[in-house]
């Protein structure tokens, strides 16, 4: 690991990236620390309804808890703006890994940090 990345590394803490995303969050909705389940489905998962978001919570296909405002089946259904934040947070952690994998199987790695990009690229010049 070059030496700039380490610093980088170390100067920020682990939880940073789900920090940021609760103060956009926070921006987004204001300072409620409940959102109501159709404007989650609404804002994040606009191709289902906010009945089949709660019946893939419930199932465990979507890893998101569901707060529940009391024992009533019919009771108003919430997510925790800290939980959002985190699986969001753990979305585009997946899709990082996803990238860096499907780079690892073929496609050329560019580091930007390098002054030259790789060798195949290059010899294409």
């Amino acid at each position: 690991m070059r030496q700039a990345q380490r610093a980088e590394a170390a100067a920020e803490p682990r939880d940073a990236p789900m920090v940021r995303t609760t103060f956009l969050l926070v921006a987004l909705y204001g300072f409620r620390p409940l959102l109501p389940i159709e404007r989650v489905a609404r804002d994040f998962f606009s191709h289902h309804t906010a009945e089949k978001l709660v019946r893939l919570i419930s199932a465990g296909r979507i890893t998101l808890p569901l707060v529940r405002i009391d024992a009533s089946p019919r009771c108003a259904k919430h997510v925790a703006l800290v939980d959002l934040a985190r699986w969001i947070d753990d979305r585009a952690e997946e899709a990082r890994i996803e990238v860096r994998l499907s780079e690892l199987q073929g496609r050329p790695v560019f580091d930007p940090c390098c002054t030259e990009p790789p060798r195949p690229w290059r010899d294409s010049l």
